[in-house]
């Protein structure tokens, strides 16, 4: 068995038995936009995935196995790829946009920084560290507003 490291596994070990819905956030919106905005259904992806991992960290005795670390692991990996899965759709509506970004705000506050550390690219190569999760979602949100101007309008700064 490994030494006990505090990481975002430990942390949240606890927090994920609160359920994940109770995140308000996207619920009005997400019952009247979802086909014209793929955004929600992102966020919708993440929060079912958060969720998985929480019921599999709530149902992991704490002498866990290898199997059991292997399912806490898989879990995780699941809710870390829906996070990043939130930086590949962009939101086509500014209500989509303002959705995403309540829905972090909103999820960051109740499990205290659960999204990935850090985000790569295809263009960052193999010695690169990657940007920060929440600076590569700020750049994502802005860069989706910006496709949503007015035509003939300015860059939104």
């Amino acid at each position: 068995m490994t030494a006990h490291h505090t990481t975002r596994r430990a942390i949240l070990a606890g927090a994920a038995a609160a359920p994940i819905a109770a995140i308000p956030g996207t619920a009005s919106a997400s019952s009247v936009l979802p086909a014209i905005d793929p955004i929600f259904a992102a966020i919708e992806s993440h929060r079912r995935a958060f969720a998985e991992y929480g019921r599999v960290l709530r149902e992991t005795p704490e002498d866990r196995n290898v199997l059991a670390e292997a399912a806490v692991a898989k879990a995780c990996d699941g809710a870390d790829d829906a996070a990043r899965a939130l930086l590949d759709v962009p939101p086509s509506t500014t209500a989509g946009a303002a959705a995403l970004l309540r829905y972090v705000a909103e999820f960051e506050e109740k499990y205290f920084d659960c999204m990935p550390d850090r985000v790569f690219s295809e263009e960052d190569g193999e010695e690169s560290d990657g940007i920060d999760w929440h600076h590569a979602l700020q750049r994502h949100v802005a860069d989706a507003l910006d496709a949503m101007r007015p035509l003939g309008g300015g860059s939104v700064s």
